[in-house]
């Protein structure tokens, strides 16, 4: 399925421009970044916080 493949070629994405920064995150917060920017990819139309939490 291509689905999986696009989630990891968007979190490599992710990971690259986050350690590109100065900014030292621990894993949780890594990986919250990684699921709030799919979540913000994935959303076509305008995005707030609840869309977001929904």
């Amino acid at each position: 399925m291509a689905t999986p493949a696009i989630y990891d070629l968007y979190s490599k994405i992710v990971l690259d421009a986050l350690s590109v920064s100065e900014i030292k995150l621990n894993k949780c917060r890594r990986d919250f970044m990684i699921e709030n920017f799919m979540l913000y990819l994935s959303i076509p139309s305008r995005i707030n916080y609840l869309h977001l939490g929904r």
